[in-house]
């Protein structure tokens, strides 16, 4: 039983891992298609286009994979969950 509890994390740290690098890879080659993305999850999520454009501009500026790994994950949680 705990073999299968550690491949079930390790498999879980692994495609963490490869999310985050095909991320830096995504913001480095196409910031502005990344920040527009940022954007449209907080348009989606209630906040008018420009407040949601200066969030998205300033969570990028401080730190750009941590706000865009966070908000997919988010939604990505959300969609299988069906919300």
């Amino acid at each position: 039983m705990a073999a299968g509890e550690y491949i079930s994390v390790k498999s879980q740290e692994d495609i963490e891992k490869s999310d985050l690098k095909f991320e830096a890879t995504e913001l480095e080659k196409n910031p502005h298609a990344e920040l527009k993305e940022l954007t449209e999850i907080y348009i989606s999520r209630g906040l008018k286009p420009e407040l949601a454009h200066e969030v998205a501009t300033q969570l990028t500026e401080h730190d750009a994979l941590g706000a865009h790994r966070s908000e997919e994950r988010r939604v990505g949680k959300e969609c299988s969950q069906g919300v």
